[in-house]
Formats: structure tokens, C-alpha cells, sequence
């Protein structure tokens, strides 16, 4: 942050030179610093060498091409080209604009450079460039509105913006904000209708742009969220056999991996028989999933969700090697939650083939990890509390101290007073005999 700082500042200030080596500094540091990019290109513009200006323009590009900032990017890159009288370059970045970015208020711009180009008047595209300029300012105030908690306001203003000026990238912008606060607000079957438009809309025109990658991935996960599982697995399946930049592959094989796990485990929470093959199903996706996904908690997820999957179909033992398996696979500080998860499932394998004492370390790792708070608080599976139950059981089968598992059921109840898990405590310490 500090050398970015200095950076604008020496940019601010015309040292153009010492700026770019700043930039390239933030740049070494973090690879996917677009801006710094474009402000390192524009300084070489304003020392005159176009060919180092395109060049970090299309290094920012590169960085991710779907982004805001690439689209920015994209139409620097064709205004220097067609200085430098590259038109083969020019022609490539009006593409890129036209098909990557729909939703971008440089593509008006970029227009207006083609017919400069080309010679000719730009006073038809004044209209429009007006037009945008409201848009994009009324966008703004929108999304303002937005931040400071006027939702109501916001949503009006976003609606009304695509409805007055749906011919402008900054009303495509609108109305895909529009459907993100629905989804904030749990309005999914209005935000559904939005996304569903805009699909319809542009991706005939732009299929590969995030305006259409993003609005598909938010179909797929409000069929989920309205428990149309089938729907949504099949939604991800579409975005997977699809040509898509990495980001939206991997989200699209994580949770279309997720959803079908959960198809299958409501089907057996419903006593629905589940064939071995379709947990051998699951277990295929989850496999495709960690080998897609480049960072190391969407790997951890799917291999944690690839050894959860061995515990519905009873296979206890490839539980406790598959856990012990990805406890020495995964040991960095970014997948924590992942190893907490895991060391109990670990425990858990080893419990239910009998062997407690093996067991019992797993357990108590994974309430030294979180011994008052579930590690998901949001999936009613509670695996603290099991793991306080299933370490005083372990305690007891083994003839071990009843002073240590007395002392557990106390941690238990002041901890969670209302699990579910007390009164197996309790059987098991002969406190309670029903």
C-alpha cells in the first residue's frame, strides 16, 4: 500500500520515470494490481513510448480480462495503437470491448476513437455519450445510496437507471446491481428474473463476458439457495462443459460439487435408498474440483467434501485414513476451518470401527480449535459438540479418567446449554438411564 502511494504520488508529480519503477514494484508484490498496470502505461505514454504503454496495458488485461479495470485497459490499449498506427491491435481491442465488456462506459469511448480513426464525424455518438454520462452518474448515487444503507432508495434509483437508460453500458451496470442487492435482500425470485434477463439479453452478444459469467453463476446459486438442486447442479454443469476464464470454473465445479453432495444427503436424510455409485459420483466431482481450483481453501473444501462423503455410506475406515490423509496434505494457516473439520471427522472414522484411544487425540484437537463456537455455525451438524460427546464416550469405553470426562460434560453444558448432545453425555456417564 505504501509503495502504491508513493507511486501516484511521483505520477502526481511528473516523475513519470521513478513512477513506473514504484508501479512495477506493487506490481512484483501483487501480480493482479490491474490499476497499477494502467497507471504504469500511462506514464509511459506521457514519456512517449507507446510500445511500453501497450505493453502494460495488455500486462493489466492479462491480469484478469473480464474486470472493469481491464475494459479500462482495453480502451488505452486501442487509443495507443491507433497513434502508433497498429491497426491489427486496434481492431483486436475494439472486439475485446465489444464482446468482453457490454457493461463498461468506455465502450462508447471506444466507438468514438474507431470513427476518429477512421476519419470521420463523431457528432452521431454525442447523443449517446451524453446519455452515458447520466447513466454512469446516476450509478454512482445509486450505489452511494447503496453503501450508507438507503436499500430502498438504491434499488428504486438501479431499477430506474436500467429502465430510462438500458442502451448504456452504466444501465447494464445498474440492473445487474440491481439483482445483486435482491439477493442481499433475499428477494431471489425477483433477483432470479433479473439474472434470467440478462443472460437472455446479452449473452447472444457477449457470451463471455462477466456481465453474462457473473449473472450465471448467481442463477445457478439462487436455484440452490430455493432448494432446486437439480436445477442448480445442472446450472454449474452448463458453466463447467462452457469455455470460461479459470475464476468462474473453479467456483462452478466447487459448488456444482457441493450441490450434488447435497442432493444425495437429502435423499438420505429422507430415507431414499442411495446407490454406492452415486456417492462414488460425488466423490468423482470432488476430485475434479480440488484438481481445478488453484487456491488452497477451495482445494481443502473439496477434499474435505470428498472425505465427508465417505461417512454417508458407512465407510468408517476410509473416514479415518482419508482424514489422516488430508491432515498432511493440508497444514497451511489459510485452510484452518478446513483441518478443524477434518481432525473431527478423523476422530469420528476411528470411533465408529472402535478403535477410541485412536480417536480420542482427534477429538480433543478439534475442541482445542474451537471449544465454545461450532466451526459452521451455519450447517446444523455440530461438530464441536459431537466431538465433546464422542471424547467423553471415548473416556468411558476405554476405562479412562471419569474426573476428565465429568469436567467434558460441564464444558459441554456451560458452553451449549441446549445441545442436543447432553443427554447422550449423559447416558454415557450413567447420569441418565432412559
Amino acid at each position: 500500500m505504501q509503495r502504491r502511494k508513493e507511486a501516484l504520488e511521483l505520477e502526481r508529480e511528473g516523475r513519470y520515470a521513478e513512477a513506473i519503477q514504484k508501479f512495477e514494484e506493487v506490481i512484483a508484490l501483487n501480480p493482479t494490481a490491474q490499476n497499477s498496470a494502467i497507471r504504469k502505461g500511462r506514464c509511459w505514454e506521457r514519456l512517449g513510448n507507446r510500445a511500453k504503454a501497450l505493453e502494460s496495458y495488455r500486462q493489466a488485461i492479462e491480469m484478469d480480462p473480464l474486470t472493469y479495470d481491464a475494459s479500462e485497459a482495453t480502451y488505452r490499449a486501442l487509443k495507443v495503437a491507433f497513434a502508433e498506427g497498429d491497426t491489427s491491435t486496434a481492431l483486436e481491442m475494439a472486439t475485446r470491448m465489444r464482446t468482453l465488456h457490454p457493461d463498461s462506459s468506455y465502450g462508447i469511448r471506444v466507438e468514438i476513437a474507431m470513427r476518429e480513426a477512421a476519419g470521420q464525424t463523431t457528432q452521431p455518438l454525442a447523443e449517446r455519450l451524453e446519455r452515458e454520462l447520466k447513466a454512469s452518474a446516476a450509478y454512482d448515487d445509486a450505489t452511494s445510496q447503496a453503501k450508507v444503507g438507503r436499500v430502498e432508495d438504491a434499488l428504486k434509483e438501479l431499477k430506474r437507471i436500467w429502465d430510462t437508460y438500458p442502451d448504456t453500458a452504466a444501465g447494464r451496470r445498474a440492473y445487474s446491481s440491481y439483482g445483486h442487492l435482491l439477493i442481499k435482500e433475499r428477494r431471489d425470485e425477483e433477483a432470479y428474473e433479473v439474472f434470467r434477463e440478462i443472460v437472455d439479453l446479452f449473452e447472444p452478444i457477449a457470451p463471455q463476458s462477466r456481465l453474462v459469467l457473473e449473472s450465471k453463476l448467481r442463477l445457478a446459486a439462487l436455484l440452490h439457495r430455493g432448494n432446486r438442486h437439480e436445477e442448480s447442479h445442472a446450472a454449474y454443469l452448463e458453466l463447467m462443459s462452457s469455455k470460461v476464464p479459470r475464476y468462474y470454473l473453479e467456483t462452478a465445479a466447487l459448488q456444482g460439487a457441493g450441490v450434488l453432495f447435497e442432493i444425495y444427503i437429502n435423499k438420505r436424510n429422507a430415507n431414499q435408498p442411495v446407490p454406492a455409485e452415486a456417492w462414488e459420483r460425488v466423490r468423482q466431482f470432488c476430485k475434479d474440483a480440488e484438481a481445478i481450483c488453484s487456491k488452497p481453501v477451495d482445494k481443502a473444501r473439496a477434499r474435505l467434501m470428498y472425505l465427508e462423503s465417505f461417512q454417508w455410506d458407512d465407510q468408517w475406515e476410509k473416514v479415518a485414513i482419508e482424514g489422516q490423509r488430508f491432515l498432511t496434505d493440508f497444514r497451511d494457516e489459510q485452510t484452518t476451518l478446513e483441518q478443524a473439520t477434518a481432525t473431527f471427522f478423523t476422530g469420528r472414522g476411528f470411533y465408529w470401527i472402535g478403535k477410541y484411544a485412536e480417536a480420542m487425540p482427534y477429538f480433543e484437537r478439534c475442541i482445542e480449535w474451537s471449544p465454545n463456537r461450532e466451526l459452521w455455525p451455519e450447517v446444523p451438524f455440530y461438530h464441536v459438540q459431537r466431538a465433546y460427546f464422542h471424547l467423553i464416550s471415548c473416556l468411558i469405553k476405554t476405562g479412562g479418567s471419569r474426573q476428565r470426562a465429568e469436567a467434558l460434560y460441564q464444558t459441554l453444558k456451560t458452553y451449549f446449554p441446549r445441545s442436543e448432545f447432553i443427554p447422550y453425555a449423559e447416558r454415557e456417564l450413567g447420569i441418565r438411564k432412559d
